[in-house]
């Protein structure tokens, strides 16, 4: 289970050019890895598990899994079936695991298999185009702890300061909850660099490549923490 008790730098890795990235990330550790399992050839649950079985062996960091839905910026079109089934050959090898506030319902399936490897329930949501309105954010903060997640995390396309700001304020508005928020778009390098001032507890890194618009390298982010003295 991640302890959220600061902001902790999360390392992205896509299957597809996993030697390139284990080794980025073995140079420059972050404090979690993410394995994108949307982002290779096949998500097949015996293939999942091997992959994150190896992937301990490289790497000593806790491991954040997602399948990110199509629908958000990911590349998995499946069904629930195929998303049950791959998260759970995952649990016993991971700390984390993310699910859209979308697919919330999935977690219900999920309930005894969480329970039974003390994971780390992350509920995201992605909006590529805009920053939702206060009261939409207000909502989706709502609707993921609700569905029983540890963590919420917002990622949104900010064009302007306001979006920025408005962004930014959701982890002051909810003290107390564990919150992530993501910058994307011509505001959110910004966003990324100072989110964990305003009280963000998660902050997404490039390996090799960046797999969202916005996103800084492990090293470019942890520079940015260290000179805003949040690390």
């Amino acid at each position: 289970m991640l302890q959220v008790n600061q902001p902790l730098l999360v390392g992205v890795l896509a299957p597809r050019r996993a030697q390139r990235d284990v080794a980025v990330l073995r140079r420059t550790p972050p404090d979690v890895v993410e394995y994108r399992a949307d982002l290779q050839a096949a998500v097949v649950p015996a293939r999942i598990a091997a992959a994150l079985h190896a992937l301990r062996t490289h790497l000593a960091c806790p491991i954040l899994f997602t399948l990110r839905d199509a629908s958000e910026g990911g590349e998995f079109d499946g069904g629930d079936e195929r998303r049950i089934a791959a998260y759970r050959a995952a649990l016993p090898h991971v700390d984390a695991l993310d699910v859209e506030i979308a697919n919330r319902a999935v977690l219900r399936h999920l309930h005894a298999d969480l329970a039974r490897f003390n994971t780390t329930v992350i509920a995201s949501f992605h909006d590529f185009s805009e920053t939702p309105a206060q009261r939409a954010l207000d909502g989706l903060v709502r609707a993921g702890f609700a569905a029983g997640a540890h963590v919420v995390k917002l990622a949104c396309h900010c064009a302007t300061p306001h979006d920025a700001f408005r962004l930014l304020a959701v982890p002051q508005r909810h003290a107390g909850r564990a919150i992530a928020v993501i910058g994307m778009g011509p505001m959110g390098r910004a966003v990324r660099m100072v989110a964990p001032a305003f009280g963000s507890v998660l902050g997404y890194a490039a390996a090799s490549a960046a797999v969202a618009p916005g996103q800084l390298t492990v090293e470019e982010l942890r520079q940015a923490w260290e000179l805003l003295g949040v690390r």
